[in-house]
């Protein structure tokens, strides 16, 4: 979502997904073992401020941009094993929302049904 077409290449990008699945995984299975059912609420809340705060961009050197960093602000919020699900969960809806499919296409999705 920040830097332009081509600046990583597949492998690289499919070394990172597996990883991510792995990360992801282990988060699911430790946040689950620490997670009490009355902190649920706050990590769904936390993770719509995060969502919200993280569209909040600025430039950066050559084409790219940073904003917020929300895996750190989970990590503080939520602790370790829940952040990453939370912040995995933050960056697909991001990526949703900028390229209007799962994947990283372009935008050709509508967000509401047209009325005609």
């Amino acid at each position: 979502m920040h830097v332009p077409d081509g600046f990583i290449n597949a492998a690289t990008s499919a070394g990172a997904a597996a990883v991510s699945v792995g990360g992801l995984a282990a988060s699911l299975k430790v946040g689950a073992a620490r997670m009490r059912e009355k902190q649920i609420p706050f990590a769904g809340l936390s993770a719509a401020v995060i969502f919200a705060l993280q569209m909040l961009n600025f430039p950066v050197a050559a084409g790219t941009s940073g904003h917020l960093l929300g895996g750190a602000l989970a990590a503080v919020l939520l602790g370790p094993g829940y952040s990453f699900f939370s912040s995995s969960f933050v960056k697909s809806k991001q990526n949703w929302n900028v390229s209007g499919s799962a994947s990283t296409g372009p935008a050709t999705r509508r967000s509401c049904p047209s009325s005609t």
